[in-house]
């Protein structure tokens, strides 16, 4: 039982860490950009899942432009708030890691 839960903690860790990896690429992009995707992802999705949903359950499709719009902003938000998430988590890690004492395992090569 104690090794599962290693693991699944080192899992986690390795998941944070391909994350703030991650975040790097995405915030070099800019916040604009990011907002916008994470905005039309959000929107486009729930606006089909909900039509989806009606199909099924309702018998006819009910997707409108108000509700894409809904979906569009509620996208924005999700996008700001998931910015400035991870925006924190990688300047926490940045300043943790600046901190750190180097890593003698760590081989760079020029």
């Amino acid at each position: 039982m104690k090794l599962w839960l290693q693991n699944i903690g080192a899992s986690h860790v390795r998941r944070e860490r391909r994350s703030l990896e991650r975040w790097h690429e995405v915030r070099a992009k800019g916040k604009p950009r990011f907002v916008l995707e994470s905005a039309a992802t959000w929107g486009f999705t729930l606006v089909g899942v909900m039509d989806v949903y009606d199909y099924v359950t309702v018998g006819s499709h009910s997707a409108s432009l108000s509700e894409l719009g809904f979906y569009l902003v509620a996208g924005l938000v999700a996008g700001a708030i998931s910015w400035f998430s991870m925006e924190r988590k990688y300047q926490k890690a940045l300043n943790e890691s600046l901190k750190a004492p180097p890593d003698p395992q760590l081989r760079i090569t020029p």
